[in-house]
């Protein structure tokens, strides 16, 4: 049975929604990061027009964090003392930029705390230049914490064309300090594919260790080489210990490899 052509736009379109909800959020967002598949740790780009260029690539057991999402209780008081080591701290592991198979131009930042504490209302800007250093535009973020080891991402539509983008550069800042915590939201068994048509499909459960309201998910979506596809968009509008189904739906230009799931809270 073929197809309904709508249907493909119909998921576009929920997965733009889903990535609205995660911007609208942003100000309270925080993220943990579980890596699914089984892509090869070691590789790289291929340097093909369909893949990233990222800067560093990393592996990917890099991407694990024992960061987590803020906890149900209310948000300890930050300590401004150290919050100017967050640009030195919070450090991009990758950056990367792809078109999808509708045009659409998304990038893509990972940033991981390399230290060992908590920054709390954590604000960032991915900008993105041509080859003169000129900005393009920015993609602004924040996180109301990121814990030690921690990787928090940036994934998200932007209007500068692809071939004039050369670089992404990242800033990166705090208000304050925060004792870490242990995770709230976590995923059950999450299962992926992609049809004739290059749509992927997402699904599977997460759970919380308390009432949440509203879970945002982001899949960053990676080639047989390790490299950015585009991602894949959900959200839940409330989860529990029970658990809650989700989907999350991309669009990328290529065939996918492997995934790498993330949730917001």
């Amino acid at each position: 049975m073929s197809e309904d052509p709508d249907q493909p736009r119909a998921r576009r379109a929920l997965a733009v929604t889903a990535l609205v909800a995660v911007v609208a959020v942003a100000a309270l967002v925080t993220l943990a990061v579980v890596v699914v598949g089984s892509g090869d740790d070691d590789a790289t780009p291929d340097g093909s027009d369909a893949a990233a260029r990222t800067e560093p690539p990393g592996p990917l057991d890099a991407l694990l964090a024992d960061g987590s999402p803020t906890a149900g209780e209310p948000m300890p008081t930050a300590n401004p003392v150290g919050a100017s080591a967050a640009a030195s701290t919070i450090l991009p592991i990758e950056t990367g930029w792809t078109t999808s198979a509708y045009g659409d131009v998304e990038i893509l930042v990972l940033l991981r705390n390399a230290g060992e504490i908590a920054f709390a209302n954590v604000a960032v800007d991915a900008v993105l230049v041509d080859e003169d250093g000129n900005d393009l535009a920015t993609v602004p973020a924040s996180y109301a914490r990121v814990d030690p080891g921690q990787v928090v991402p940036i994934s998200s539509f932007t209007t500068a064309p692809a071939e004039a983008i050369a670089d992404i550069r990242v800033d990166v800042s705090a208000r304050g300090t925060l004792p870490p915590e242990p995770a709230l939201v976590e995923l059950g068994e999450v299962t992926w594919d992609q049809d004739e048509l290059g749509t992927v499909r997402v699904t599977g459960t997460i759970r919380a260790t308390e009432p949440v309201e509203f879970v945002a998910i982001v899949a960053v979506l990676r080639d047989d080489a390790g490299g950015y596809l585009g991602s894949a968009f959900g959200f839940v509008e409330r989860t529990d210990e029970a658990g809650t189904d989700f989907e999350a739906f991309g669009f990328p230009a290529g065939t996918v490899a492997d995934i790498e799931l993330y949730t917001a809270t």
